[in-house]
C-alpha cells in the first residue's frame, strides 16, 4: 500500500452550498480539495482525471445517482474509497451503497467532528489493507 501524505479529495454534491461547506471543512483539516462534481457523470470523469485520495458522494442527483456512481467509479478503479454524505437515512438506501462499494456514510445534517472522524477512520483501513 502506498502511504499518501497529502490525502485528496473529490466532493460531489447536486447542493453548490453543499460543495462548498464540505471543501471549507476538508481543507480546514488538512485535506486538499482537488475537484467538485454536481452529479454522477461529472464525478466519473472527474475521478479519471484526479484520481483523489477519496471521494465524498451525495446519494440523490439529478441524472446519474449517487449510487449508480459508485458502482461507475468502483468499476473503474477497484480501490477508489468512497464515503456517501447523505440526508437519507433509510436503511434501505444504506445498505444499497453499502453493498454497491461505498465505504462508510454520514447523515447530513452533520458536524465537522464527525466528518474527520469517519474519514479518518476509513482512510486508516484502507492503508492497512483492511
Amino acid at each position: 500500500m502506498k502511504e499518501q501524505s497529502v490525502k485528496s479529495a473529490l466532493v460531489v454534491d447536486d447542493s453548490a452550498f453543499m460543495r462548498k461547506v464540505l471543501r471549507g471543512m476538508l481543507e480546514k483539516h488538512g485535506y486538499v480539495v482537488v475537484g467538485e462534481a454536481p452529479d454522477g457523470r461529472q464525478a466519473l470523469s472527474e475521478y479519471q482525471r484526479l484520481r483523489p485520495t477519496f471521494v465524498t458522494m451525495d446519494i440523490n442527483m439529478p441524472d446519474v445517482t449517487g449510487t449508480e456512481a459508485v458502482r461507475d467509479i468502483l468499476s473503474f478503479d477497484t480501490d477508489a474509497v468512497i464515503v456517501m454524505v447523505t440526508s437519507i437515512g433509510t436503511k434501505d438506501k444504506v445498505m444499497e451503497v453499502l453493498e454497491a462499494g461505498a465505504r462508510s456514510y454520514i447523515l447530513k445534517p452533520f458536524t465537522e467532528e464527525n466528518l474527520v472522524g469517519v474519514l479518518s477512520q476509513v482512510l486508516t483501513e484502507q492503508n492497512s489493507g483492511g
